[in-house]
């Protein structure tokens, strides 16, 4: 699933969506800095940069399921437009097999009788 990856022609909409993210940041930052004293714009601002983060975000995390071949359920898709912050770290370490290489590979757990101090009476 995660071995044969598109050609790398497919990746260019998911870097479409990131630029736009960073141009809409930075020309957010200057407008912000501009009309600072007009209280309308700032609380449109507020809503309409949420609206183009939240959307080129969306559109990036489809973008990348697809080159990388990761279907992403509706749920998943309804928590990265609500719980971005929660919900794209989840994303990624599914789509990138991270969760499968941790829980496969040999790693102890320290539990706290680990450090316990052996009993005399046995």
């Amino acid at each position: 699933m995660h071995e044969e990856l598109s050609q790398p022609k497919d990746r260019k909409w998911s870097l479409i969506s990131l630029v736009i993210c960073c141009f809409a940041s930075a020309i957010f930052g200057a407008l912000d800095f501009f009309l600072y004293e007009h209280d309308a714009w700032l609380s449109a601002s507020d809503w309409i940069y949420t609206i183009v983060f939240v959307g080129t975000v969306a559109a990036w995390c489809h973008c990348d399921a697809q080159y990388r071949g990761y279907r992403i359920s509706k749920v998943m898709r309804i928590g990265i437009i609500l719980l971005m912050c929660v919900a794209v770290p989840i994303y990624l370490i599914a789509s990138r097999g991270w969760l499968k290489k941790v829980t496969n590979a040999d790693v102890s757990i320290i539990s706290p009788t680990d450090f316990a101090v052996p009993s005399p009476f046995g």
